[in-house]
């Protein structure tokens, strides 16, 4: 995912697992954590 809707899910996740924002925090700068989406084929 990308732009506002990269940013949008994972808002949502951070919510759920505040673990994930805690590392996006000491990662700030460094690097994006990536998001991605997965459907059924």
């Amino acid at each position: 995912m990308t732009g506002t809707q990269r940013d949008r899910l994972f808002a949502e996740q951070t919510l759920r697992y505040p673990g994930f924002g805690a590392y996006a925090e000491k990662t700030a700068g460094v690097r994006t954590i990536p998001v991605l989406a997965l459907r059924r084929s």
